[in-house]
This record gives C-alpha cells, sequence and structure tokens, in this order.
C-alpha cells in the first residue's frame, strides 16, 4: 500500500523518499565452486556450498550433491549385500 509518500508492506512503514530506485541490469558474477571427487564447477547456490561451514582456503575436501548421493547408494548396496551375506551364514 501506499500513502502520502509511505509504503507499508508485510507489516512495516517505508519511507518514499529513503527508498532508491535501481534498475534490474546490474551484472554480478556468480560464486563457483569445484568438487573435490569429480571435479566437476557449479554454481555455489546450486551445489549447497555453504562458505560458513565449506571455507574454499581450507584443507577440507568440498563433496557435491551428485557425489554425495552416488556415494550414498553405493553404501546403500553394500549394506545390503553385507545382509544377504550374513543372511546365508
Amino acid at each position: 500500500k501506499s500513502k502520502h509518500g509511505v509504503i507499508q508492506a508485510n507489516n512495516q512503514t517505508f519511507n518514499k523518499n529513503e527508498l532508491v530506485k535501481k534498475k534490474n541490469n546490474e551484472l554480478f558474477g556468480e560464486p563457483w565452486v569445484s568438487c573435490d571427487v569429480c571435479e566437476r564447477w557449479m554454481h555455489q547456490v546450486c551445489a549447497l556450498f555453504n562458505s560458513r561451514k565449506d571455507n574454499p582456503n581450507s584443507e577440507q575436501q568440498y563433496v557435491c550433491p551428485i557425489c554425495l548421493i552416488a556415494e550414498s547408494r553405493r553404501g546403500e548396496k553394500e549394506r545390503e549385500r553385507d545382509a544377504a551375506e550374513q543372511a546365508k551364514a
């Protein structure tokens, strides 16, 4: 809503004269990250990269969601195989 130089939205009030008019034409480089397992490059947001948790300057390995899922599936198959071998014994 707009009324007499004031805008109200989401239970907040903003003075129009304090707002800055901008265009949505600025180009900002999207940060990228490389997976240490498959070496794929992807946008940090697409790769679920958290710069607070996954520091790119640390020695800690970064593993992308694709590799994490593949690793999880391999683990499930190994657990199923182990369970089947134990059932035979």
